[in-house]
């Protein structure tokens, strides 16, 4: 979820000293917090799945290791494999929301 401005407080910057408006009141920022705080928990989270069965919905980091480990993404899907016997791979999906990657950026 994005979080979008509820107050703009630069018009307020522009207001003349004595205009009502020029004043912020404790409910705006109230507002603009409780904003905040949703749209910031609710990208906290990524999916995980292992051959597309999800593992948990609640993961905030991953970190794949070992040898030959790759990790590749396309829009909102991290792919990472990891090689097995005799040329055979297994897959592990990692999907986040494109919000997500807007703000923790790419972490792979």
């Amino acid at each position: 979820m994005a979080y979008t401005k509820i107050v703009d407080y630069a018009v307020k910057d522009g207001l003349l000293s004595g205009n009502p408006n020029k004043s912020i009141r404790g409910a705006e920022l109230d507002a603009e917090f409780n904003a905040i705080a949703i749209a910031s928990s609710a990208a906290a989270a990524i999916i995980t799945r292992d051959e597309s069965i999800t593992l948990s919905t609640e993961v905030t980091a991953l970190n794949f290791v070992g040898a030959g480990v790759t990790a590749t993404g396309a829009g909102s899907t991290t792919t990472i494999t990891i090689p097995g016997s005799a040329g055979a791979s297994n897959t592990v999906l990692a999907a986040a929301s494109l919000y997500m990657n807007e703000i923790y950026g790419p972490t792979f």
